[in-house]
């Protein structure tokens, strides 16, 4: 039975990796990626800022005479003088230079966003956007696991529920000790210390059972917890589920 129940216990840690990391590409939805900063604005006229050889420097003589600064401006061949009042209010753009203020968004290039369908450098708040994406209810209300793998009740979601339900199978066939099948519980919070769930048949007469786990996995950047109930009997069973804030109920049916 040893070797059955590790095999079903791998089983279960592959089936939540593959349903966690299918959510990677979602968490966008709980933490807004960085955006990459833009460069500060620079006006066309920057390069006009450094002196060309033929151009005498207006840094040495900043009170010269507006004949001067005419006359560097105009094209060789003589053109028409009046265009070189031009070059006056081309000066004004040098204004622009308070643009530069803009540099400071240059401690932003670290923050940069991840590329299209991985997951946030930083983990999202809360397990939302993996709980959307399974079937069930988001209501307090008993959800009946019928036949699917994994299922949402509430603010937290349990599986993998076929699995569970084969190895119970199997086990409960091959020998009379009381099968422990490997679940697992994905809560909405990350903040939630442990997880407790309170097993009650329903066939007449049972008397409810409490399984507590601390056991917090991860599947990248995803956590839930890795939980181990004994099935004493089949039939229908009911899976009152706790963690932190976080319940949930589910409703599901062993066979033999």
């Amino acid at each position: 039975m040893g070797a059955r129940a590790g095999a079903g216990m791998a089983a279960a840690a592959v089936s939540v990796v593959v349903l966690l990391t299918t959510a990677c590409g979602g968490p966008g939805q709980d933490v807004g990626a960085a955006k990459t900063p833009e460069g500060p604005a620079t006006g066309g006229t920057a390069a006009s800022s450094t002196p060309s050889p033929s151009q005498p420097s207006n840094s040495s003589d900043a009170g010269g005479s507006g004949k001067q600064r005419a006359t560097s401006s105009t094209s060789p061949g003589g053109g028409d003088p009046t265009k070189t009042t031009s070059s006056s209010k081309q000066k004004g753009t040098s204004k622009q230079k308070g643009t530069s203020k803009q540099k400071g968004t240059s401690k932003q290039k670290g923050a940069e966003a991840p590329p299209p369908g991985m997951p946030p450098s930083v983990p999202p708040k809360t397990q939302t956007s993996v709980l959307k994406k399974l079937p069930g209810t988001e209501e307090g209300t008993c959800a009946t696991v019928g036949k699917e793998r994994d299922v949402r009740s509430g603010s937290l979601a349990m599986g993998n529920f076929q699995s569970a339900r084969k190895v119970y199978k199997s086990l409960a066939r091959g020998s009379d000790d009381v099968p422990t099948l490997d679940l697992y519980v994905i809560p909405k919070s990350r903040s939630a210390s442990s997880v407790q769930i309170t097993m009650t048949s329903m066939a007449a007469g049972s008397e409810p059972r409490t399984v507590k786990s601390t056991d917090v996995e991860t599947a990248d950047i995803w956590e839930y917890y890795s939980v181990h109930i004994p099935v004493p009997a089949p039939g229908v069973w009911k899976l009152d589920v706790r963690a932190g804030k976080d319940s949930g109920c589910f409703q599901v049916t062993f066979k033999k």
